[in-house]
């Protein structure tokens, strides 16, 4: 079995992909990136059947973060990340909402900023925290795993997001890449979300 169940639910109208991942062994969640639409994320938490523990945000954009204070207070449930170089951002999302046209949105300080070579534990799965500057200043990943088991959630480096396989060396160089999960996206609107796990 893999650790980790991850599905993928579009938010904002700019359709950002919030992921909710949940440890496989003990049905305990993240959700990561909650942009917006925190009633669309909460009903996909109670299909989903899972235990939400904490939010995770990456880095500081509307997209990624405008929902977090919202579903944090109404889950009653701690924020962790991204790095405090993003604490700018974080601090004016609702003037990043109106530029937008989205009002839905609350600036936030999260529960705990994030570094480099920290843990963040969700259930069972221990992630390591990357510094990954350049989409923003405070832009973070996360590693789990090590060697032919290590994996990277990687959020909004340019691509959609998605679990890996990482084959790591032990010394940060990525030597291959496989699919770890098949990250499901919810289209707006579906009445059913689906997960699917990798078919090792």
């Amino acid at each position: 079995m893999q650790p980790l169940k991850v599905t993928v639910v579009p938010v904002t109208p700019i359709q950002q992909n919030c992921s909710i991942v949940a440890c496989a062994a003990t049905n305990q969640a993240a959700i990561v990136d909650p942009g917006g639409d925190v009633a669309r994320l909460r009903a996909a938490i109670a299909e989903l059947n899972v235990t939400p523990e904490k939010i995770l945000l990456t880095h500081g954009h509307i997209d990624h973060a405008g929902g977090a204070a919202e579903l944090s207070e109404a889950l009653s449930i701690p924020i962790e990340g991204p790095h405090e170089a993003d604490a700018f951002l974080l601090s004016s999302l609702e003037a990043q909402g109106a530029r937008f046209g989205m009002t839905d949105v609350r600036s936030v300080t999260p529960t705990r900023w994030l570094t480099e070579g920290e843990s963040v534990g969700v259930g069972d799965v221990t992630f390591s925290v990357l510094l990954v500057p350049g989409h923003t200043p405070g832009h973070i990943a996360f590693t789990f795993g090590r060697g032919k088991d290590a994996g990277l959630l990687v959020q909004n480096l340019g691509v959609e997001q998605q679990a890996v396989h990482v084959e790591d060396d032990g010394t940060r160089n990525v030597r291959e890449l496989h699919l770890l999960v098949h990250v499901h996206s919810v289209p707006q609107g579906s009445p059913k979300l689906q997960q699917l796990q990798h078919p090792r």
